[in-house]
């Protein structure tokens, strides 16, 4: 009876708090639409990146519906748009100066705000303050900030919170994660216990403490697979393959870079646990996915984990610094199998039960918030508000 109170509570959270859908009055009520929404973004190669997926989602269906479309900051010419386009830069380019022809655009200025660049954990104290400087400019030069969750949106500067609207377009969950989930079996004798990670190898998702734990798997049977970039940040990346090798881990890693959405929705589908270590989420994609295909979860309280993991239920939650309890959870979990298998059955009880949007629920959320006439009198923060706050 605990858990299906605490899962109606996630759901609750997932559908209601990160993600409202219009009421059906408000869909049929006329409304006019921006000229264009021109969304500036990098353009990437493949990549596992929930703010790059995020994107093309996006510009997959402004092109669909002729609403939009997305070009790089490069070619972007503001002189060509009219005062009622709308812009929307990426945070990606927090890291540069405002480029001086975005100074004179009439239209409506926006940041899409996956992250904040400052606070990468391997900058030194002076590119920390430059970035801090130079996300104030952009902060400044933007009318509208759109962020992945109200958590993250609580963590911006206090004067963006004050004097600009945000809004809060919740990232969608692709159809590969939403279809049917496999059965799940009891485990079998002799069977490796099977790890997913989804995580670029950088500083801040921390994958290195992951390794730390498995390195004391060595009576136990278990093949790790992680999904992610490891050029986000080539020395750590090249330390953690050093290290893997070190540990004699090397016949037990499987490496998947640049996978599709399909892709990782099959490939999680093969685990029995999802673990990840990041310390600084907005949103967590890659682990709302992971509870969307019903595997127990082990990571840190950041991004809106604690609002989709029960601890007990479908995973644990440790609090950012708790190193030892984040290895000894692992451990305890590798060594009691049947205490895992509970585990999994709470986290097929808990997927059915959350509603996470789908990328066309976002794609409708992300038009609105640019939308949505300018209010003439900022309002404090108010996470009560289901879409919107300033």
């Amino acid at each position: 009876m605990g858990v299906q109170a605490r899962s109606d509570g996630a759901r609750r959270l997932a559908s209601s708090d990160e993600w409202s859908p219009r009421s059906h009055s408000e869909r049929m009520q006329p409304r006019r639409w921006p000229a264009m929404i021109h969304l500036v973004q990098p353009m990437p190669g493949d990549t596992v990146s929930g703010g790059y997926r995020y994107g093309r989602e996006i510009q997959k269906r402004l092109e669909r519906d002729g609403t939009g479309c997305v070009t790089s900051l490069e070619d972007l010419d503001p002189r060509a748009l009219s005062s009622s386009d709308v812009l929307v830069l990426d945070s990606l380019y927090l890291s540069k100066d405002i480029a001086p022809k975005l100074l004179e655009f009439p239209g409506r200025k926006c940041l899409l705000l996956h992250y904040l660049p400052s606070r990468q954990r391997l900058l030194n104290d002076g590119h920390r303050e430059r970035r801090i400087r130079l996300e104030a400019q952009w902060l400044d030069w933007a009318e509208r900030l759109l962020v992945p969750s109200f958590r993250f949106a609580a963590t911006l500067p206090s004067s963006a919170r004050r004097t600009k609207e945000v809004h809060v377009t919740t990232p969608g969950m692709s159809r590969a994660f939403r279809s049917p989930i496999p059965l799940l079996h009891e485990p079998r004798e002799g069977e490796p216990l099977c790890i997913i990670t989804v995580d670029a190898i950088s500083s801040d998702k921390n994958v290195g403490a992951i390794l730390e734990a498995l390195r004391e798997l060595d009576s136990h049977e278990f093949v790790w697979h992680i999904a992610g970039d490891l050029d986000r940040e080539r020395d750590y990346g090249d330390a953690f393959l050093e290290a893997v090798e070190r540990a004699g881990l090397s016949s037990r890693v499987r490496w998947h870079e640049k996978l599709s959405p399909a892709s990782v929705a099959r490939l999680l589908d093969q685990g029995h646990l999802y673990v990840t270590a990041s310390r600084e989420e907005s949103y967590g994609m890659a682990t709302a996915e992971a509870v969307a295909r019903g595997l127990p979860v082990v990571g840190f309280d950041v991004g809106c984990t604690s609002q989709w993991v029960i601890p007990g239920a479908n995973g644990h939650v440790l609090a950012l610094g708790q190193e030892e309890e984040f290895r000894k959870t692992l451990l305890v979990l590798a060594a009691n199998r049947g205490r895992l298998y509970k585990l999994a059955q709470g986290a097929r009880t808990m997927a059915e039960r959350i509603q996470f949007p789908s990328w066309d629920d976002t794609y409708d959320a992300f038009r609105l918030a640019c939308a949505r006439p300018v209010q003439k009198h900022k309002r404090t923060l108010d996470p009560r508000a289901p879409g919107h706050f300033g």
